[in-house]
């Protein structure tokens, strides 16, 4: 899944989850990313873009526990982190600091008074705007009156209104967020080349894998393709055809790209 570049490192970064979890934790990353966008203006696309962002998030945490997911995930990593302390070359300190982050995260989402999202669906507006977001342009001034009255209050209210809906989500967030920060500092980047514009791996057996990444130069004319599962991966670089109609084909070339296997 590509990622947004790095300005400072001048990549792009495009990751694969091998598990359904991670997959999860991506796409809630995303939508996150995309809501903080939306706050950044105060037009009323802004704030539709806001608002259908809220409404997707509603409907990932309605397809399953994912507190539970998380709370459980917090705990194995606190459990394969902690036998570190007093290892050789570990700083306990920076361990240290990173136990106390996890166990708050821990602690803050099990206290939680109800299901992750669950203020957002008791939201009248939020709701009207769900059930009509599986019509094409079903969001119409016609169509929800109400939703048209409030994408043209005062940008100040809608603001507040947003980030009082997102903050629902804030414990939430910090956790995935700590969890992926996490998988993408437990591997080292290898330097690699992919002769014929592919390339594949075998992954260590019984390792529990959670993200691949591959990292291109920003300004790279191709495109990575990864899949895989826990125990093999395959890498495809692409690239527009000549005639830029849209369609992409496999690189001849050999791709110099570096490579992270998230196993943790």
């Amino acid at each position: 899944m590509p990622m947004e570049s790095n300005a400072e490192e001048a990549v792009t970064a495009y990751e694969q989850p091998l598990n359904e979890r991670a997959r999860t934790l991506l796409r809630l990353e995303f939508l996150f990313r995309q809501a903080d966008f939306a706050l950044q203006g105060e037009s009323p696309w802004h704030s539709r873009l806001g608002v259908h962002t809220l409404v997707e998030l509603m409907e990932l945490l309605g397809r399953g526990d994912l507190r539970s997911e998380l709370n459980k995930e917090l705990d194995r990593l606190l459990g394969v982190l902690a036998p570190l302390r007093r290892q050789p070359g570990v700083d306990d300190a920076q361990l240290d600091a990173l136990l106390q982050r996890l166990e708050g995260c821990n602690r803050r989402l099990k206290a939680l008074p109800g299901a992750p999202g669950g203020a957002l669906k008791q939201d009248e507006l939020l709701v009207a705007v769900l059930q009509r977001s599986g019509v094409a342009g079903g969001t119409c001034g016609f169509d929800l009156p109400a939703y048209h009255h409030w994408l043209h209050r005062h940008p100040r209210e809608r603001l507040e209104q947003l980030q009082r809906w997102l903050s629902t989500l804030s414990e939430l967030r910090e956790a995935g967020e700590t969890v992926l920060s996490l998988y993408r500092q437990s591997a080292n980047i290898q330097s690699l080349n992919a002769e014929d514009g592919s390339y594949q791996r075998k992954l260590p057996a019984g390792a529990p894998g959670q993200l691949i990444r591959v990292l291109l130069p920003a300004e790279s004319r191709c495109h990575a393709v990864i899949s895989g599962s826990k125990h093999f991966i395959t890498v495809r670089f692409l690239q527009a055809t000549a005639d830029g109609g849209g369609r992409a084909e496999r690189v001849s070339d050999t791709v110099h790209f570096h490579l992270q296997c998230c196993m943790i």
